[in-house]
């Protein structure tokens, strides 16, 4: 299960008449790429050549792609993310204009991964299930594709 909810610009969930949320398991693959700084290294040789320091700071997430292959375009979903135009029949989503504006959506990803092998089930015998959050997404894209 995928989940998709609207955020305000300080990644903080919209609640009221502007809330949205989208939730599908209509999903192939969510493909996560982190995106590390490396740490700093400092070298300082001693007059006579030898190591005086030689440390390395520590590394950082800077950010992670994440590329979300779906079944079917999901309406809800690409409003959501794109933050563009949605067009509407009667109270339903049935499309989207795309425009120039910028990509400064905000949104949260969730999905819900059944768990394998011998773990399957709790002892209650209820499936489990490892939760992946995703919480504060921007600049999301598209990618090519065709209508055929």
């Amino acid at each position: 299960m995928l989940r998709v909810t609207l955020l305000d610009n300080c990644g903080v969930p919209i609640t009221g008449e502007d809330s949205a949320q989208s939730a599908t398991d209509g999903f192939v693959s969510v493909e996560f790429d982190p995106q590390y700084q490396e740490g700093q290294e400092y070298q300082q040789r001693k007059a006579n050549g030898g190591r005086c320091v030689d440390e390395r700071g520590f590394s950082y997430l800077r950010w992670v792609n994440l590329t979300v292959q779906l079944c079917t375009l999901d309406t809800d979903v690409v409003n959501l993310i794109t933050g563009q135009q949605p067009i509407m029949t009667g109270d339903e989503f049935t499309g989207t204009v795309f425009s120039d504006r910028l990509l400064d959506s905000r949104f949260s990803l969730e999905l819900w991964q059944p768990v394998g092998g011998d773990a399957v089930c709790d002892p209650d015998g209820q499936q489990q299930w490892v939760y992946w959050a995703f919480p504060n997404l921007s600049d999301a894209r598209l990618q090519s594709g065709t209508f055929e």
